[in-house]
């Protein structure tokens, strides 16, 4: 029984990420994150940064192979930590690394890190949930739905500030308002402030100029 349970504590070691410390200046931000709205105030980030001096880093950033320079990484998330260390003048973090390079696959990454800490604002998931759909790792927002364990009826209810999600599910009768909602499309001019009026003062001086 004994050694059993060592073979399975072995099997659970082996597979728990592999932590390793990096470099802060070896870790540059993603400029496409979803999440847009800084939730970090000055205040904040002070804090966890003593206490990442005084406690140690309690929890290991996630960062992936930078596209573009060789050696150096790119954060998949940890913002707070990797912005706190900077603060603390901490120059080593622990990091996971994924190897994974498809952008709707770490976009899923960041996605649930996000949800999951409740970081992203409504106009943020929006986006990220159509970028989801235009890479194609989603099909509709009904897939978006299961994927993040959510309704449809959520999924849609969520202001579209970056290009409707429920028309990717077939809601092809909107449009985009100047506040970034969904519009009726067949809206005629008569509904328009002033039109209804303008035109049945039009039809009555015609029938002045006829009499």
């Amino acid at each position: 029984m004994i050694q059993r349970r060592s073979i399975a504590n072995a099997r659970a070691l082996t597979e728990t990420p592999l932590i390793v410390r990096l470099l802060r200046s070896q870790i540059h931000l993603d400029p496409n994150q979803p999440r847009s709205q800084d939730k970090h105030t000055p205040e904040t980030l002070a804090a966890l940064a003593a206490t990442m001096k005084s406690e140690g880093q309690q929890q290991a950033i996630k960062v992936r192979p930078h596209p573009d320079i060789p050696d150096d990484y790119m954060l998949v998330f940890g913002e707070g930590r990797w912005l706190a260390a900077g603060i603390g003048e901490i120059e080593y973090l622990d990091c996971i690394i994924t190897e994974e390079s498809n952008i709707g696959k770490i976009r899923v990454m960041q996605i649930t890190e996000n949800l999951q800490r409740q970081d992203m604002s409504q106009y943020d998931t929006a986006k990220a949930f159509r970028e989801l759909i235009d890479l194609g790792e989603c099909e509709n927002a009904a897939a978006v739905a299961r994927r993040f364990g959510m309704s449809d009826a959520t999924v849609k209810r969520i202001p579209q500030g970056a290009g409707s999600i429920a028309r990717s599910a077939g809601a092809g009768t909107e449009r985009r308002g100047h506040d970034g909602y969904g519009t009726h499309a067949g809206r005629s001019r008569k509904d328009e402030p002033g039109q209804g009026q303008g035109d049945n003062r039009r039809r009555a001086a015609n029938r002045q100029g006829q009499t």
